[in-house]
């Protein structure tokens, strides 16, 4: 059964991948491959290191002018913000499309 979430898209597109999620920010991980999706409930500068490879992001909070919505414009990778209880809705590795064209999120 497929599971929806939304939210507000602040940088369009869509992709699909693997989840990332990150919900303590004070022990990010280390290392990680490059086909993940990050999801959390805000996303600061010291998460730039794994923005950087990132396909796409998720935020429970945030508008079109928070760092997530910032940083995905700038690397032009699709983001979603303000998607409530992403982080406990979505587990870590799972399979999902990001749908910021119209602010979807598919758990596949």
């Amino acid at each position: 059964m497929l599971m929806k979430l939304t939210g507000i898209s602040a940088s369009k597109g869509v992709v699909k991948g693997k989840s990332l999620v990150i919900t303590d920010l004070t022990n990010l991980p280390v290392a990680v491959d490059g086909d993940y999706i990050v999801i959390a409930p805000f996303t600061t500068p010291t998460m730039n290191v794994i923005l950087l490879s990132a396909k796409g992001i998720i935020c429970e909070t945030g508008g079109l002018t928070t760092h997530s919505a910032i940083i995905a414009r700038e690397l032009k990778i699709p983001c979603i913000v303000n998607a409530k209880e992403a982080t406990s809705q979505i587990k870590n590795g799972q399979e999902i499309e990001l749908n910021a064209d119209i602010g979807e999120i598919i758990i596949l």
